[in-house]
């Protein structure tokens, strides 16, 4: 792509709020060209790629918005350390990706 239509493309990608566009374009084009996508289904992934890199985003400004000391998360709990609480019961409550852990 050209450097012109780069600065296109970034332009139009901030007046739609899309700051992560051009940077995931590329990538999610490459997989479309070569799993043979539909444009629909680029359109898609590329929209769906965006929408998790904002919503990632947004988790982290939360996360140091609210002060808190350390990020954690399930996986790095130790459970050998506090006996009292079930890793099951935990996994039950929490993502499926603890239940087989």
């Amino acid at each position: 792509m050209s450097g012109l239509a780069e600065e296109r493309l970034e332009t139009l990608a901030e007046h739609l709020h899309l700051p992560d566009l051009p940077v995931l374009l590329p990538e999610v084009a490459e997989a479309a060209v070569a799993g043979e996508h539909s444009y629909a289904r680029f359109t898609e992934e590329l929209l769906a790629a965006c929408a998790a890199a904002a919503d990632e985003r947004a988790a982290e400004t939360i996360a140091r918005l609210a002060g808190f000391p350390a990020r954690k998360a399930l996986e790095d709990f130790d459970f050998a350390f506090q006996a009292s609480v079930s890793k099951k019961q935990v996994a039950e409550w929490s993502c499926p990706v603890l239940v087989d852990a």
